[in-house]
């Protein structure tokens, strides 16, 4: 009978185990798991890795301490069982330099209560950062999908930043930046010594692509051809090999609009490459991050397999397997 209720227990246990949404946190020291986003990262210790299944998860408080947080996707996809999603904001306080956020949906903002240095951020998709609250310094944005704005500082301009290969509405206040292959569906302003390389804007309305800035090198953008001239208000140092299209079907293979919607192929058609080949390097399939070609950007997915209750030594053993997404 003692065997019985012991089994029944294991068997218990085990369901309880395989029907929650396990988090797994990893590092130098910590090999464990949680049941809540709130409860990893109060588990882990500075630099762990907190690895988020498909699921929706939620976290309030500020988060004080650098973390490495990896989801499977924004979308879902071959090896996902479901996308990652976070509800809410996601507030850096204090001890949060050095974080790294990859592979989720967030449904509101990042947001920084303090200046906040040397964070990634890649593969999310997310509302952005907002304006007025403090900076972001020497942080990387790679590979995103911005569904607002990239507010990088206040009246005190963030610094060091690079936006590389993502789709963005808008990005603003950053100095000593980088923003390079990206697609930038409005605009970019309030921007001092930045580099504005092999991106695509998307913005028709009026041709103010660049406004209240200084020093920018604007080099190899494709950008409306009504705005060849008069696409900036000021800043311009040093600008080259500007490429124009006249529609968006004249610029995309399959595409109705500059936002991010994953039927769209945002690859360049054969024909305004062999008119302009320098947009060869341009948008978010070229350069140094590029997205997989008629898909997601690779995200590597976490897949928990093989998990299982060790009843005798009380512990539960999960094996976390990485596996790149393919469409």
């Amino acid at each position: 009978m003692k065997k019985l209720i012991t089994l029944l227990t294991i068997l218990f246990i085990s369901s309880t185990f395989a029907q929650q949404r396990l988090i797994a946190i990893k590092g130098a020291v910590t090999d464990t798991i949680a049941n809540t986003l709130e409860q990893a990262i109060e588990i882990a210790q500075t630099g762990d890795k907190i690895y988020l299944p498909g699921g929706y998860f939620t976290h309030t408080p500020v988060i004080t301490k650098q973390v490495h947080i990896i989801g499977t996707g924004f979308q879902d996809g071959q090896n996902v069982t479901g996308k990652t999603t976070i509800s809410g904001n996601l507030t850096l306080g204090a001890g949060a330099n050095g974080s790294t956020f990859e592979g989720f949906y967030l449904t509101e903002y990042f947001i920084p209560t303090v200046a906040i240095e040397n964070i990634t951020i890649k593969r999310c998709n997310m509302l952005g950062v907002p304006p007025y609250y403090s900076t972001i310094n020497n942080s990387y944005f790679i590979n995103c999908v911005v569904r607002e704005n990239l507010h990088l500082g206040t009246y005190e301009l963030g610094q060091g930043n690079y936006v590389l290969n993502s789709i963005v509405p808008y990005i603003a206040y950053t100095k000593n930046s980088t923003i390079k292959n990206c697609i930038i569906s409005n605009s970019i302003g309030a921007l001092d010594n930045v580099t504005v390389q092999d991106n695509i804007f998307g913005k028709t309305s009026d041709c103010l692509l660049l406004s209240v800035s200084s020093n920018i090198t604007f080099v190899n953008n494709i950008i409306p051809q009504t705005c060849l001239t008069g696409y900036s208000d000021s800043g311009i140092i040093s600008e080259a090999n500007l490429i124009g299209f006249g529609t968006i079907n004249t610029l995309f293979v399959n595409a109705t609009d500059f936002s991010f919607n994953p039927l769209f192929n945002f690859q360049l058609l054969p024909s305004i490459l062999a008119t302009s080949p320098n947009a060869a390097s341009c948008g978010i399939f070229s350069g140094d991050y590029p997205w997989k070609v008629g898909s997601l950007p690779i995200i590597p997915n976490i897949e928990q397999n093989n998990s299982y209750l060790d009843a005798q030594n009380q512990t539960f053993k999960l094996n976390v397997k990485v596996v790149p997404q393919t469409h």
